[in-house]
């Protein structure tokens, strides 16, 4: 692989994901509705009894989805981290299946260059800081996690309580406290400082909350659409985020501009009105078109540059990797394929090459009516070689990533994992640059 020159020079692009794509998820019926089809992620697919499953935080998802970020310029993916302690009652199954996907990147052997933080998504008691020190530690202690310019760590912290942690906590000293314990405890096992972020739509409450809790930089994890009820043209959502930027210089306080790629949750407000219930989704975005997301991302790039002083993270942070339902995301489509990265390759003009990666997905067709192998074999000669009686229905191919092709097609039988999801073919997709 080759490193061009970073776009907005050592300006580094992080793309927020939110990995409940798993088959027990409640997207999955949100996905599962016709008029949002073009919102199905490359990853799905339909079972024997013709019902969408969605598998997002296996190792063949996660292996392709790396190449594909690192075509189209990001840098390190924002992995959102649930505690796994099981305090207040939560579910530990739960919280466990959403962190599956960092966990399987982790073991990736090729991470193509993509780097990765994590966000704190729920508060915790101040009795399991020692166990969450234990697992930030653990993560910071990774050669891929993200780094500033001095060698610190970002940490995010995601909040919706205008509070923050002070609420948690019953004050800002105390919540202080506890930031403080965390960054003790981290740095005492790993060695290495962190940079807390804190999360927060409004940024002049973010700045507030992040001084009064000794957190050192503020951001938002996306921006809404205009507050006017109804649709509104992405350059109107352009503007909307430019203004936060705005508001976020004003505050006086270091942030990571955040830049957010569409806004338009009405696939869960269907469902909610199928169910009887009032529909929530007021406004929303179009997608973006034309120029809108280089306009986007020099707006971004500008907002860092334009900031007083020596930031302590030259970031822009990317909602979203996968808000397949909320409306913004990169990854591809079945319908859209990769142009939602083609563009964004475009807009950050980053133009990274990959010489060769391998895609894999598991096939249509049945390993008890065609002729499955260990070693690999032609596609096309397999399928030709199939029960007659038996009409091989087509999948949705997985495309190569951005600046590369695809230059075969090959089937092959299940890994041991692989069989436990399909038992059927596997294909394996050579991708090649040039």
């Amino acid at each position: 692989m080759s490193w061009p020159a970073l776009a907005g020079d050592d300006v580094l692009i992080g793309a927020l994901r939110w990995d409940n794509w798993t088959s027990k998820s409640p997207e999955v019926k949100v996905l599962a509705q016709p008029e949002w089809k073009d919102r199905v992620p490359f990853f799905a697919r339909y079972d024997e009894q013709g019902h969408l499953t969605i598998s997002g935080d296996m190792d063949n998802v996660l292996t392709a989805e790396v190449a594909y970020a690192y075509s189209a310029g990001i840098d390190y993916f924002v992995f959102g981290f649930y505690p796994e302690t099981g305090s207040w009652g939560r579910n530990v199954t739960d919280s466990l299946s959403l962190n599956r996907a960092l966990a399987t990147y982790l073991r990736l052997k090729d991470r193509k260059g993509i780097r990765f933080a994590v966000s704190l998504n729920q508060s915790f008691p101040e009795q399991d800081v020692a166990d969450i020190s234990e697992s930030i530690a653990a993560f910071v202690a990774d050669k891929g996690y993200v780094r500033t310019a001095n060698g610190s760590a970002p940490l995010f912290v995601f909040t919706q309580n205008p509070k923050g942690w002070g609420a948690v906590y019953g004050s800002d000293e105390a919540a202080r406290r506890v930031v403080q314990q965390i960054k003790t405890r981290v740095y005492e096992k790993s060695g290495v400082n962190l940079l807390f972020i804190l999360e927060y739509p409004d940024p002049a409450v973010a700045a507030e909350q992040a001084r009064n809790t000794g957190m050192d930089m503020a951001s938002a994890y996306s921006t809404f659409s205009p507050p006017r009820p109804g649709e509104h043209v992405f350059s109107d959502c352009v503007a909307n985020n430019s203004n936060y930027w705005g508001r976020a210089t004003n505050a006086g306080f270091p942030f990571v501009p955040n830049v957010t790629l569409g806004w338009d949750p009405r696939p869960r407000d269907s469902v909610r009105v199928r169910e009887g219930k009032e529909p929530q989704v007021k406004s929303w975005c179009d997608p973006p078109r034309d120029n809108n997301l280089k306009q986007l991302l020099q707006s971004a790039f500008h907002a860092v540059a334009s900031q007083p002083g020596p930031l302590p993270f030259r970031s822009v942070l990317v909602y979203a990797w996968n808000e397949f339902t909320e409306g913004g995301w990169l990854a591809p489509t079945w319908n859209g394929g990769t142009a939602k990265l083609d563009e964004f390759r475009k807009a950050t003009g980053r133009n990274r090459t990959i010489d060769r990666v391998t895609i894999t997905w598991p096939d249509a067709a049945k390993s008890d009516r065609c002729p499955v192998r260990t070693g690999e074999r032609d596609r096309k000669e397999v399928l030709q070689q199939c029960s007659r009686n038996v009409e091989v229905s087509e999948v949705p191919r997985w495309p190569c990533p951005p600046g590369t092709h695809s230059s075969e097609d090959r089937v092959r039988a299940p890994t041991g994992l692989e069989a436990l999801y399909w038992s059927g073919l596997w294909i394996e997709r050579t991708c090649i640059g040039g």
